[in-house]
């Protein structure tokens, strides 16, 4: 085995990228045999050399890749494969068909306490979200992951997350209700820190979506964030993201925004800023502001093609 580190955005790597599916997420490790076929793929850091080291070994126990997994299964079906063929297509972000084998793995596994409905919930969630799906597709799915018989918590927060962003999308808010509730109730319990941010954030949205009321939803975000968020700029600046998602309160948001620009270096990291000054003004019809932003994020960052091709995008428009 030799390892060869790519850069997606440079030379081999960026001709590689597109025939492995990488996508946006990074790092992705890629275990190949010598014709490049895929044995085994994931996303992600690890946690160290040694839990590498332990990943790589599991992985090379099997070297069948997965078109010939793919051949095998169409021959004589087993949950292994079909769960395995499942993550794999999840993790190219084929969810429709990661679908097809998290259910096939669900009939394949029946007895070995198996429960894929959450991975089967997020599958069709990110393929309604590129408009591969109806939203329609996604409800009995998310009613499966709050039915289940062992629950977990975070996944009924997840569940309530996404479908708040599928129901604004997709217009559909009298579907809400039902995810909101269960997943501010769950995290009521918690006393992880996490899951008490998600409580706040859910009551948020739903004082929002729900009850229509902006003041307080803005209210309730900030009554419990940390004394002196104001002038913390990671709080004030992921305040006025969390506004920026939101559509609301864009004033303020604006405001914060500027005011953690001279607070960052410049070059990528001011370019970051800038791109969410430009998405905020952008949001509020400031289309002059978020030009001139745009193209702040460019100067700092020219090598970004995103940043670029956004600022094209705003100018023709």
């Amino acid at each position: 085995m030799v390892h060869l580190p790519l850069n997606v955005n440079d030379g081999e790597g960026e001709q590689l990228s597109e025939s492995y599916k990488v996508g946006t997420t990074y790092p992705v490790f890629i275990l190949a045999n010598s014709s490049g076929k895929t044995i085994k793929r994931w996303i992600g850091y690890t946690g160290g050399a040694q839990v590498l080291v332990n990943t790589l070994n599991n992985a090379l126990t099997d070297l069948t890749t997965v078109e010939e997994r793919l051949e095998r299964f169409k021959i004589k079906a087993s949950f292994e494969d079909a769960l395995f063929i499942a993550g794999y297509y999840s993790g190219i972000r084929e969810n429709v068909k990661a679908v097809e084998y998290y259910r096939k793995s669900l009939e394949l596994g029946k007895g070995s306490g198996f429960d894929y409905s959450y991975k089967i919930f997020e599958n069709i969630a990110n393929a309604v979200w590129k408009e591969e799906l109806p939203f329609d597709e996604v409800i009995p799915a998310a009613d499966a992951v709050l039915g289940m018989a062992k629950k977990n918590d975070k996944n009924i927060v997840d569940v309530a997350r996404l479908m708040t962003r599928l129901a604004v999308k997709a217009g559909q808010l009298d579907q809400l209700k039902k995810y909101l509730k269960a997943g501010i109730e769950i995290s009521a319990l918690s006393k992880n820190q996490q899951m008490q941010s998600a409580n706040i954030d859910l009551q948020a949205d739903y004082a929002l979506y729900l009850e229509k009321d902006v003041q307080k939803a803005v209210g309730i975000k900030k009554t419990t964030m940390a004394q002196g968020w104001q002038d913390s700029r990671d709080a004030y600046y992921m305040f006025a993201k969390w506004c920026l998602i939101r559509k609301i309160n864009l004033d303020e948001a604006e405001m914060f925004a500027r005011k953690t620009l001279p607070q960052v270096q410049p070059g990528k990291y001011r370019a970051r800023v800038f791109t969410t000054l430009a998405e905020i003004l952008e949001a509020n019809n400031k289309i002059d502001g978020a030009l001139e932003a745009r193209k702040n994020a460019v100067a700092h960052d020219p090598e970004n093609d995103y940043y670029q091709k956004e600022l094209e995008r705003l100018e023709s428009e």
